[in-house]
């Protein structure tokens, strides 16, 4: 959050954040917001970039990625990225203490949902034919991009 602040200092940065959950550092063009990642307090068509870490374990990721383009512009950007452990495809055989934690946390607080790389692929094929997936340092991304139809056409690189 705060690497977007610095890369963009003349753009406003909204972070949602859950009720309760406090942000301590605070930038001048960052406005924090109190909300879910399935019910995100903007206007229809406000947002540029909407980034998603996880999909909440209260709703369907349906309902998430609807709620993410809602939000989203034409021309704008999805990302949603999930740590491996929580994809059933990508789940590591914990050869690091490290992942284990993180899977223990995942499991304690249930705030987030095992998703599965194949059902996101498929929801986000309701919004276009194409988008992009990657596994990253341990972390499956997902990128596209909101077409002027409302219906969303995959960046040709995750970068």
């Amino acid at each position: 959050i705060f690497s977007l602040t610095d890369l963009f200092p003349q753009s406003e940065v909204y972070v949602v954040a859950p009720p309760g959950m406090e942000i301590f550092e605070q930038r001048k063009n960052m406005t924090v917001l109190h909300g879910w990642r399935y019910d995100i307090p903007l206007k229809d068509g406000f947002a540029d970039y909407v980034i998603i870490e996880g999909f909440p374990s209260k709703v369907s990721e349906d309902k998430t990625i609807g709620e993410a383009m809602r939000v989203l512009r034409s021309g704008g950007n999805f990302v949603a990225q999930v740590k491996n452990t929580m994809v059933k495809e990508k789940r590591p055989e914990y050869p690091f203490f490290s992942e284990y934690v993180e899977e223990l946390y995942y499991q304690l607080f249930k705030q987030d949902r095992e998703i599965s790389t194949e059902h996101i692929e498929s929801l986000l094929a309701k919004y276009s034919q194409q988008q992009k997936s990657a596994d990253i340092n341990g972390t499956t991304m997902f990128h596209c991009r909101k077409g002027s139809t409302g219906k969303v056409n995959a960046l040709s690189e995750l970068r």
